[in-house]
């Protein structure tokens, strides 16, 4: 008969880590691609207001992800910059999401 052994603990321990640095390295890129900056200024970005909002950074990108409304072909970056400077500052979506 063959069992499945169960995961150790590092192991769902490290899933968690990378799923969340995964989170992050998306978000990171999405800074990149609207504020036409870089991927250290992105992440000094996100690292800034997580703390300014005091909203866990995994957390504050998770928020860009799943709020910044996602788009296909060319669109101008001006309604997406206003959309995440909200993000980033913080504030909740408008009503009627």
């Amino acid at each position: 008969m063959d069992v499945e052994q169960p995961r150790p603990p590092g192991d769902a321990d490290r899933f968690a880590f990378e799923a969340g640095r995964a989170v992050i390295e998306q978000a990171k890129g999405m800074l990149m691609l609207v504020y036409g900056i870089g991927e250290q200024q992105a992440f000094e970005l996100l690292r800034s207001c997580s703390q300014h909002t005091n909203v866990r950074l995994r957390e504050l990108a998770g928020r860009i992800l799943t709020e910044l409304p996602t788009v296909g072909g060319q669109v101008p970056t001006a309604p997406l910059r206003v959309e995440l400077n909200r993000i980033l500052a913080g504030h909740p979506p408008p009503t009627g999401r």
